[in-house]
């Protein structure tokens, strides 16, 4: 509601009582129904508008767009997957480590901060098929960012019973790598892989049926 249209009066004149109540009228109804009292007790009737600047402090207020650009759909997260189905028979000397899987984020990710810690998690599986058995393999995973290699290796082991099963297949070995680095804010080729070992020497020719890895990338501030 507008203050206006007020009764205008003129200097040295009389003024009725009547168009002086109707002008503080005008002033009662404007702050009983359309002032914003500080207490946020009244609800607002359309989206109010706000300067174009970010809020300067952590008490502000904050402007749509701010909150969009610190806010993307990728909120520091993002999910890459990849697969590989290698024939590897067992070979001399048995504890030679075989890749298997290989994902990459292919293209560098830049991330809108620098000096923040970025989380790389890989979820690996492989299934085995094995003329005979009982053996035991291993799995590990490493990451490298930018051709390099981050951290230590993680590797577990695993029994494949080639008793059981008509076609001897065991499915289920399976690994949970982590690492963490600090990113300094150049883009990054962030990359994960996924190895297998013959842990003990047996005469029987093994096989790799398929072999899966999924790379998380994340952190607490969102990707570009």
């Amino acid at each position: 509601m507008s203050l206006t249209p007020f009764i205008q009066f003129t200097a040295g004149t009389p003024a009725l009582a009547t168009e002086v109540n109707s002008n503080f009228g005008y002033v009662q109804d404007w702050v009983d129904n359309d002032s914003m009292p500080r207490s946020g007790s009244v609800a607002f009737t359309g989206v109010p508008s706000g300067p174009a600047t970010d809020p300067p402090s952590a008490d502000s207020l904050t402007r749509r767009q701010y909150v969009d650009d610190k806010t993307k759909s990728n909120t520091g997260f993002k999910m890459i997957s990849g697969s590989g189905t290698p024939t590897l028979t067992n070979v001399s000397p048995y504890n030679v480590w075989h890749e298997v899987c290989v994902v990459s984020s292919g293209t560098a990710i830049p991330v809108n901060a620098t000096n923040q810690t970025l989380y790389l998690t890989a979820f690996c599986d492989a299934e085995l098929t094995l003329g005979t058995g009982p053996a035991t393999f291993g799995l590990r995973v490493s990451f490298s960012v930018n051709g390099s290699t981050y951290g230590a290796t993680q590797q577990t082991s695993a029994n494949a019973d080639g008793s059981t099963g008509a076609d001897y297949r065991y499915a289920g070995i399976s690994l949970t790598g982590f690492h963490s680095f600090v990113y300094t804010g150049t883009p990054q080729i962030m990359r994960a892989k996924l190895e297998i070992v013959q842990r003990e020497s047996f005469s029987s020719v093994w096989t790799v049926a398929s072999a899966r890895c999924r790379l998380a990338i994340s952190r607490e501030v969102p990707f570009a």
